[in-house]
């Protein structure tokens, strides 16, 4: 049993040197592109220190070479739960200019990796609990449509909030406070102070930015044909390039910001729980859930993804449970909310990885960072690591055009109702709303689909014994109903979530004969076609409290109108007939 709970237990026995070498070169391949990108996702986009980003891919990869299930899967922080840090970061920010309560004066002496920190635990608390109480199918809740419609609006966000660094107007932005603006009030101080563009910096912004994309144009084209294109590292070699470049020039004295020197090679431990965190937990409790979902619902689809690709079978409790404990890791060491990605996962597979052992070279990696080559990144300009995330968010927005192409083209509207929701708002108002329509939307949906009884008329087909559903028949089709008769069908368990709408359901089906008829329409129904009631139990495999007492109120509201209630293949299951016979139906 232990290597259920332990997968690495049941995988490590049989690892070979074959699988290590690919592992290696594949650990090393997502280290060349993923560090970097770990400065960016911190500095730019959670507004933090870089350590938050770094600690991120220490941390997270080496707890999922222990506990996770997908062998390919690259654990660590994603752009656009970043972005939601980033968005409480500056909620606590704005509390240093407030002049109003003693708790403000106290949020703004909060240290930034201990905010991060508090939200990793609870991240990680929440999927913990979600895993061992096996809450794992709640991911099916969230449709494709949601995380496209808000995956493309953070796309958008990104690409704007990183025109600023680009531009050379971060310094401007923050004295008119524009950092807190919305992205499309954003983009419109971008236009309106296009002139005061710091020139060297776009410079440098373009050059990188076109540099990554050539590199990745050439690989796209030429990976069928030569298989080690895929290991350049296109984002680790123009980092370096621009970083030496920036040191040799001097750069930072010419205007153009860098990352300068940060933090010590020594780790600073983090309690996220404790008493003096307590408000800020209150505080930071909404986005966390937010991130807590989104990044769940992005592992799922990253983890079924290489699951279907490689025949793997992949279990959402078992993932939960591992993100949970790699996300209160993380806590301690104040790294951002980590959870798994499809497009590194894709390229972790291409590069050669074989098992979760290239998750720890990525790890070890980070750790050597961290450990040795932290007074190198001082130099690397805050523009260089902002073109790698805009090319990151031109990525997020790849799909969109397809999947809007095929909901259109299926008819499926209200997937792109939802989609355009989520878009709309996230690039309108915030991130927050943007998600939290788009979440409301579509339990509104489920609600809807659960709460509607799928309650059916049968009639007999000419000249057969067959009963079928009579609204399904088409009108040509020789149907015959039974002198006094109402037959019904309920194919579904009853709960207290659709048993509620039964009783004006099956009203509606004495007064027209059909569910497609509209109430405003006259009856079409005798009551003398309505003597007898037969209700046909086949589907119905379980009946909660709430259910029974409303078959109870149909069954006695016949009763007092003299009508007579039949039940046909009653379930077999003992507990539904005990139920019934103890409320009184039977009776």
């Amino acid at each position: 049993y232990w290597s259920y709970y332990i997968p690495f237990l049941a995988w490590l026995p049989h690892y070979t040197g074959r699988q290590f070498s690919g592992d290696l070169i594949a650990g090393i391949t997502i280290a060349s592109f993923q560090i970097p990108l770990s400065l960016s996702y911190a500095t730019s986009l959670a507004k933090v220190g870089p350590n938050c980003g770094l600690y991120g891919f220490a941390v997270a990869p080496l707890i999922y070479f222990f506990l996770g299930t997908v062998p390919q899967l690259v654990v660590g922080p994603e752009p656009a739960l970043s972005l939601l840090v980033g968005e409480v970061v500056k909620s606590f920010s704005d509390h240093k200019n407030s002049d109003a309560s003693a708790l403000d004066s106290s949020f703004s002496k909060v240290p930034l990796p201990l905010i991060v920190s508090v939200i990793s635990a609870i991240c990680g608390t929440l999927l913990l609990i979600s895993g061992i109480f096996r809450l794992g199918y709640l991911d099916s809740v969230f449709s494709q449509s949601l995380l496209c419609g808000f995956i493309s609006g953070v796309g958008i966000t990104i690409l704007v909030d990183q025109l600023l660094e680009e531009l050379g107007l971060a310094s401007l932005a923050a004295e008119f406070d524009a950092g807190h603006y919305s992205p499309i009030k954003k983009f419109l101080f971008v236009c309106n102070h296009l002139s005061e563009t710091h020139r060297l910096t776009l410079i440098i912004s373009v050059s990188a930015f076109t540099i990554i994309k050539v590199i990745r144009a050439f690989k796209f084209r030429f990976q069928d044909r030569h298989k080690w294109v895929v290991y350049v590292p296109d984002i680790f070699l123009v980092v370096v390039l621009f970083t030496t470049l920036s040191a040799k020039l001097d750069w930072d004295e010419q205007g153009v910001h860098t990352l300068g020197l940060f933090v010590s090679r020594t780790p600073s431990l983090y309690i996220p729980f404790r008493i003096g965190t307590y408000e800020i937990v209150k505080k930071v409790f909404t986005t966390a859930l937010l991130i807590t979902i989104l990044g769940f619902c992005e592992t799922t689809v990253a983890a079924k993804g290489m699951g279907s690709k490689y025949d793997l079978s992949v279990s959402t409790n078992r993932e939960l449970v591992a993100l949970g404990v790699a996300n209160f890791g993380c806590s301690l060491f104040g790294a951002l909310p980590s959870f798994g990605g499809y497009g590194r996962s894709k390229i972790n597979a291409l590069s050669g990885a074989c098992t979760q052992v290239s998750g720890l070279v990525l790890s070890a990696v980070s750790i050597i960072s961290i450990a040795f080559l932290v007074p190198l990144f001082q130099h690397i300009p805050l523009c260089v690591l902002s073109a790698t995330i805009s090319v990151v968010a031109l990525s997020l927005l790849e799909e969109a055009p397809h999947d809007i192409w095929f909901y259109y083209t299926i008819g499926g509207y209200q997937d792109l109702a939802l989609l355009f929701l989520t878009f709309l708002a996230t690039v309108f108002w915030s991130l927050n709303v943007g998600v939290s329509l788009g979440v409301s939307y579509s339990l509104l949906r489920v609600l809807k689909h659960s709460t509607q009884p799928r309650i059916q008329i049968l009639a007999r087909r000419g000249g057969s014994s067959y009963y079928e559903n009579a609204d399904s028949l088409a009108d040509d089709d020789d149907v015959q109903e039974i002198e006094g008769c109402l037959i019904v069908k309920i194919p579904e368990p009853l709960t207290f979530a659709n048993a509620g709408q039964l009783k004006g359901r099956l009203h509606r089906l004495e007064l027209y004969g059909s569910m497609r008829v509209h109430p405003s329409h006259p009856p079409t129904r005798s009551d003398s076609m309505n003597r007898n009631i037969i209700i046909d139990l086949k589907g119905m495999t379980e009946c909660d409290a709430s259910a029974v007492l409303t078959m109870y109120q149909i069954v006695e509201s016949y009763r007092k109108r003299d009508v007579y209630v039949f039940f046909s293949r009653m379930p077999t299951v003992a507990q539904i007939r005990e139920q019934w016979d103890a409320s009184g139906i039977t009776d």
